[in-house]
């Protein structure tokens, strides 16, 4: 999952080398480098509550147990007077624009 971070931090002086990457394997890296700095640092900034709503927001639910780890995410990571109807639907940019409001006061401390 890490090949895409290597190949940047790494790179090839070679300009006709690539590399594929599946872009949804972003988001998942991410959310768990919050998730490991919030068990850190005990606290997380505006912006990684905002992506980690996103995070939620992607993940699939089809099965119980996914619904019921879901369930549990929705919990800790989006708060109560959020309407997730209004911003479910967005495009990334649209997202952030309407999410990042409720966290513009400081970072919303780890549970």
């Amino acid at each position: 999952m890490t090949s895409a971070y290597d190949f940047i931090r790494h790179s090839s002086r070679d300009l006709a080398k690539v590399l594929d990457f599946v872009p949804d394997r972003n988001i998942m890296l991410l959310a768990a480098t919050v998730w490991v700095f919030e068990a850190v640092f005990k606290y997380r900034t505006p912006c990684m509550s905002v992506l980690m709503i996103r995070f939620v927001l992607w993940l699939p639910a089809g099965t119980m147990p996914q619904t019921s780890s879901l369930a549990k995410l929705m919990a800790e990571y989006i708060p109560e007077n959020f309407n997730i109807k209004e911003v479910a639907q967005l495009d990334e940019v649209e997202f952030f624009k309407k999410s990042m409001p409720f966290f513009e006061a400081g970072g919303i401390s780890a549970q």
